[in-house]
């Protein structure tokens, strides 16, 4: 539905469907969806996945252009509108149902703190990012990798990752030889095998950004 929103707002303004008055609603819509996800990131050290609250502004905007359209415009937006409502929608409330015995959110938040020091210094996975959360405890996830200087990154002691992430850059290996330093395996969730409802529909679990949880913690290895 962000993307079809997102395609009708984009849509409006380069074919000048609208008068230049119309069309505020959808240029402000297009500016705002990048710009509150922005705006949330520059706050706080949030998930990427958070960065769909941006589909707020821009279904908000598409509302109130739609009923101004006439014609061939209003029949592709309608058409984009359909095709996200009857196709996409099903597929992701489908995956989310085969996966939820794999996605016990409050038992990775339980292992998570029982695997945790209250002081510790964490990179983790984005989806474990609220389950590392600790009033003292300092968590770092890859959105701001880039930005930690060399102590920083050298203090951080425990690793959240997922060995077969979709993600390339969020797999065990690269993570960790990106942080550098030696690192030792504390521990692993879940510690029993857990699948999908309906096994052979695992692979709209590509729709997903994580898929099913497999968690490993590793801790820095003392120096020789």
């Amino acid at each position: 539905m962000l993307w079809a929103c997102s395609a009708v707002l984009f849509y409006v303004t380069i074919a000048r469907a609208l008068s230049s008055s119309e069309r505020r609603s959808a240029d402000a819509g297009l500016a705002a969806r990048p710009g509150l996800a922005l705006a949330l990131y520059s706050l706080i050290k949030y998930p990427q996945y958070c960065g769909l609250l941006a589909v707020a502004p821009a279904c908000t905007a598409a509302a109130s252009v739609f009923p101004l359209l006439r014609g061939f415009s209003r029949t592709i937006a309608l058409l984009l509108l359909v095709a996200a409502s009857a196709v996409g929608f099903p597929f992701s409330a489908l995956m989310n149902w085969n996966l939820m015995p794999t996605r016990r959110h409050a038992e990775v938040e339980r292992w998570a703190q029982q695997t945790l020091g209250d002081t510790d210094v964490v990179f983790t996975d984005p989806s474990t990012y609220f389950a590392a959360l600790h009033p003292g405890r300092t968590v770092y996830t890859q959105a701001v990798l880039g930005a930690l200087n060399p102590a920083e990154l050298g203090s951080i002691q425990k690793v959240i990752v997922m060995p077969d992430h979709p993600h390339g850059n969020l797999r065990r290996e690269t993570v960790l030889n990106r942080l550098g330093a030696d690192w030792i395996l504390v521990d692993e969730y879940p510690d029993r095998k857990t699948s999908p409802r309906i096994p052979a529909l695992g692979f709209l679990g590509k729709l997903s950004y994580a898929g099913a949880y497999r968690f490993e913690v590793w801790g820095r290895a003392a120096a020789r």
